[in-house]
């Protein structure tokens, strides 16, 4: 039989782990030893894996890739509960993770990453092992930020207390960032794709906004975050974290103010409430300074609106007979004179 062959199962019978034990120094065509083909499979006998290193058996050698024990198991092992405690097994038995501190931090956090909790707390006793390099603001690492991988606050504001980041995110590795980012940019990530009614979205959005506010400034083809933020995001919290900074100098860029796509998005596509509150919104705050009298009816505007725009009245709460040309036109000229927008 293939000794080979058994490394891949998960239960062997007492001749059959006996078989792998004896034999150390066997390798395949990959220049694997059996117990790194072991670690790369599902089983998980932790009494097999000692008594195979109790029989020299070599915890740190390397495949013809390069790959140490701790690599294969990482890389290939697809149960994730067996993976994480060989992976532990591995750093108890202070196997060699990886040659230098560089190679490992760029293993760790940009070849391979993960957003569970296994990994996070991997990356925790890695660390309190000082394996990695913590300054990432040198230009071989500057691209790398853990609000790529992050999906809960304390998780984010762990690794920001541990590590050095760049939160310049026009600095992009784009087969970094493409991996795990939409949009190549967290804060659009949380703001399109985040959960509208989690306030831990919001939280994160705001946290790492407070680390670099020029970052709701980025401009990529005339889609900034804050044109994202006005016609996508259905997170009010969001937006509203978002308004605090100044969105006026970097309209510049654009061939229209971000309210200005703000109207025609709505003009072109229709209802939404997210997009009511955030038209109110700028009307008040004399951000939206025209606009056509059809928006009346179609975002069912009332004058009370405008005391709340946060619980403005929806649409379903309004009967839309009331909306006749004439009743659009008052509220309209009400609108505009109240605003001060002839």
């Amino acid at each position: 039989m293939d000794l080979f062959n058994l490394t891949k199962r998960k239960k062997l019978d007492i001749d059959e782990k006996q078989k792998l034990i004896s034999n150390p120094t066997i390798i395949n065509g990959c220049n694997e030893t059996l117990l790194q083909n072991y670690l790369k499979h599902n089983g998980c006998d932790i009494e097999l894996m000692n008594n195979m290193v109790n029989n020299n058996h070599d915890i740190n050698h390397q495949n013809e890739k390069g790959e140490t024990l701790f690599h294969s198991c990482l890389l290939y092992c697809h149960d994730r509960k067996n993976k994480y405690i060989k992976i532990n097994w591995l750093l108890d038995n202070n196997c060699n993770i990886h040659g230098n501190k560089i190679d490992l931090t760029n293993f760790m956090l940009y070849t391979y990453s993960e957003t569970s909790s296994e990994y996070f707390n991997l990356i925790q006793k890695i660390y309190d092992m000082k394996l990695l390099e913590t300054n990432l603001l040198v230009e071989k690492y500057n691209h790398i930020n853990a609000s790529y991988i992050c999906d809960k606050l304390k998780t984010l504001i762990w690794y920001d207390t541990h590590f050095n980041m760049n939160y310049d995110f026009t600095i992009v590795n784009y087969e970094f960032a493409s991996k795990y980012s939409f949009f190549r940019n967290p804060l659009k990530d949380l703001a399109v794709h985040g959960n509208k009614n989690c306030p831990e979205t919001a939280k994160m959005f705001e946290y790492i906004c407070n680390k670099n506010p020029n970052i709701l400034n980025i401009n990529h083809n005339e889609d900034t975050l804050m044109h994202r933020i006005l016609v996508q995001c259905e997170n009010m919290s969001i937006f509203d974290i978002a308004i605090r900074y100044n969105i006026e100098d970097y309209n510049k860029y654009l061939k229209c103010s971000e309210w200005d796509i703000l109207v025609k998005y709505i003009q072109e596509r229709g209802y939404s409430y997210y997009c009511k509150q955030k038209f109110i919104f700028g009307i008040i705050n004399k951000k939206i300074t025209q606009f056509p009298i059809c928006l009346i009816k179609k975002l069912a505007i009332k004058k009370e609106d405008f005391n709340n725009y946060m619980n403005c009245s929806k649409y379903s709460e309004i009967d839309l007979g009331i909306y006749s040309d004439e009743y659009c036109q008052k509220i309209y000229d009400d609108i505009t004179e109240q605003f001060s927008m002839k």
